[in-house]
């Protein structure tokens, strides 16, 4: 596990700014997928809050939640699982899963949250 070395890339959309200091690089799973994860830590962070988002969800969906959780102090560290948003997917169908167990995911969270 560890830093694949390749900083990642948010999408901002008029209305929708990524938050101020958010840094987004991929993480290697412990097989090697790519996971594409963001964080972002105001001075003097009151704890840090984790975002999982669900399947077919995306980090950019959550900047407005992202802001209002910076506004009261805290943290941020939020991924897309594989296969979804931008973190690196098993098939060239983007549609199509392919997962055969939960623990990819738990990999995957545990790939995140070892490396935030």
């Amino acid at each position: 596990m560890g830093i694949v070395g390749l900083e990642a890339e948010l999408v901002s959309v008029p209305g929708n700014d990524i938050p101020a200091g958010m840094a987004c690089q991929f993480i290697a799973s412990r097989d090697g997928t790519k996971i594409r994860a963001a964080m972002v830590r105001p001075a003097k962070a009151r704890g840090t809050v984790v975002i999982a988002p669900g399947r077919g969800d995306f980090i950019e969906r959550y900047f407005e939640t992202i802001k209002d959780l910076m506004r009261r102090g805290y943290a941020v560290a939020i991924f897309d699982f594989r296969g979804h948003g931008g973190s690196q997917r098993p098939y060239k169908n983007p549609f199509r899963n392919g997962l055969s167990s939960f623990r990819a995911y738990d990999e995957d969270f545990t790939a995140v949250m070892t490396h935030m």
